[in-house]
């Protein structure tokens, strides 16, 4: 008879935890890390291997060089989608990914191509529409948020309700001076952007 053959067979690194939210986060800022965890029956847990990939699947992920911790920041410095995973080995060689993957979508700030134009009136006249048009420079949508001010400063206005499109027609019904600007954002969290223009009635 032959010799006995043994074979042996070592489990796999078991995931027992993965914060992987989708986040969005515009350029240049800091995103959430993503941390990954897991345990082994046998041996213990020897290495961590982040991956990416331009869609939600682990299968073709690009290898990220030096990302061998459990807790990983995902970069900002370009704008798109990237999809992230986290393979785990254990001492024997056994390896397991992450089933999930943390999605960061990464904005680009809005570009205005049209800035709005104060003016003046006359009291209870009619004004003409201030319009702003602004493209995302990226993912999303652009919104709208106008604000009133009795200051000339773009900051510390009162929100004006409903006025969330990209055109905005004041009231001329109270004499004065009265400070516009819009901030404008394109779903990558803060307002991308805001202008800052004047009415005078």
């Amino acid at each position: 008879p032959s010799n006995v053959a043994t074979i042996t067979i070592h489990p796999l690194p078991v995931i027992t935890s993965a914060n992987f939210a989708t986040e969005n986060v515009c350029v240049g800022t800091t995103a959430t890390s993503m941390t990954a965890s897991a345990t082994t029956t046998t041996g213990t847990i020897t290495g961590y291997q982040w991956y990416r990939n331009s869609s939600n699947s682990y299968t073709g992920a690009t290898q990220i060089l030096n990302e061998t911790n459990a807790t990983f920041t995902p970069p900002t410095s370009t704008t798109g989608t990237t999809y992230y995973f986290c393979e785990i080995t254990n001492s024997w060689g056994c390896k397991t990914n992450t089933a999930i993957s943390g999605a960061i979508n990464v904005y680009a700030a809005p570009v205005i191509t049209t800035q709005p134009t104060g003016a003046t009136y006359c009291q209870n006249i009619a004004a003409t529409a201030m319009s702003v048009t602004a493209t995302a420079g990226g993912l999303g949508t652009p919104t709208y948020q106008w604000y009133s001010n009795t200051t000339n400063n773009n900051s510390g206005g009162t929100l004006v309700t409903g006025a969330t499109s990209a055109t905005y027609t004041p009231s001329t019904t109270t004499v004065g001076t009265t400070y516009y600007y819009v901030t404008i954002n394109n779903g990558g969290g803060a307002a991308g952007c805001s202008i800052l223009l004047h009415l005078l009635i």
